[in-house]
């Protein structure tokens, strides 16, 4: 009864534990190609690419961060920079506008439940952005060397917000970091 009792819990812990993805990172998985990205999690690698390659539409992706989390980020209108939507598998609907009009280095980013403000630390150089006036934990996400927008690093300590909200946060500083 107690070996059954112990491999329970321990099947348990690991499967709680297997569920909590961290983003820490996002690289390009080819030299210089933006439309294919590596995800960094702490436990598994996933993916984030662009649905239509030919011809080149930056409006869709799609990410995979395991079997179980995996959607689509795609802008709200074509032709309009400063809306954005993330549709989870698990039919969690997250948004993304700019706080003010054209100004791409201040967003808020809510899920119904929730809302964040994602801003660059400087309005001139996109290379470091941070969460404003957060109370789950530290959420920077900067690129190690300076004005190399090809590999990115997360400062994470949240507790808070799903997989997939990170995903977004860090694809909106990858993708608006190119002006």
């Amino acid at each position: 009864m107690r070996k059954i009792l112990l491999i329970l819990l321990t099947t348990m812990s690991f499967l709680l534990t297997a569920q909590t993805n961290y983003i820490t990172g996002l690289e390009q998985r080819w030299y210089n190609d933006p439309t294919d990205w590596i995800v960094a999690t702490d436990s598994l690698d996933g993916e984030l690419k662009m649905r239509w390659r030919t011809p080149p539409d930056k409006t869709e992706w799609e990410y995979s961060l395991d079997k179980a989390t995996f959607g689509t980020i795609k802008r709200k209108w074509k032709d309009d920079l400063t809306a954005w939507e993330l549709v989870a598998s698990t039919g969690e609907i997250v948004t993304a506008r700019t706080l003010w009009g054209a100004d791409l280095s201040e967003w808020r980013i809510t899920d119904n439940q929730q809302s964040v403000e994602l801003k660059s630390y400087y309005k001139n150089d996109p290379n470091v952005w941070y969460l404003a006036d957060y109370k789950c934990g530290k959420f920077t996400i900067h690129t190690p060397l300076n004005n190399d927008f090809r590999v990115w690093r997360v400062d994470n300590t949240d507790e808070c917000m799903s997989p997939s909200v990170q995903l977004f946060l860090v694809f909106l500083a990858m993708f608006h970091s190119k002006r």
